[in-house]
């Protein structure tokens, strides 16, 4: 079985009792109104952006042939749709204000991101 991360949240304690790590994946059809994890529908991998660290250089906007990335109005725009995922504006953003979600990367690739707190998972196996 092949799987695809989105996050990987340790120390999670808001959605029940007790400490847990918990593990988002992409594919999820269910399409929940109160859904606070949209980034995790699709299956491909999607842009993640950090508008704390977005000076409004307008380096990606001038960098992705898509136009995926826009100044409107003073504010920062991103057109997720027109993404064909060529990596460009990843390369022009000075701060990392826009990063590929861990999505990139199959979850049997991401092993060393298992929780080691308590090292019982260490003899889990990896999906």
């Amino acid at each position: 079985m092949d799987g695809y991360i989105v996050n990987i949240q340790r120390f999670s304690i808001h959605d029940g009792p007790g400490i847990r790590s918990t593990v988002f994946l992409k594919g999820c059809s269910l399409h929940c109104f109160w859904c606070h994890n949209p980034e995790s529908i699709g299956l491909k991998p999607d842009l993640q952006f950090y508008p704390e660290r977005c000076i409004g250089c307008g380096k990606c906007v001038e960098a992705c042939p898509n136009g995926v990335h826009a100044i409107e109005n003073g504010q920062r725009v991103l057109r997720r749709e027109r993404c064909q995922r060529c990596g460009r504006c990843l390369a022009a953003c000075p701060l990392g204000a826009i990063n590929p979600d861990l999505a990139a990367t199959p979850a049997a690739k991401i092993d060393r991101a298992r929780c080691d707190v308590c090292g019982a998972c260490a003899a889990l196996p990896v999906f």
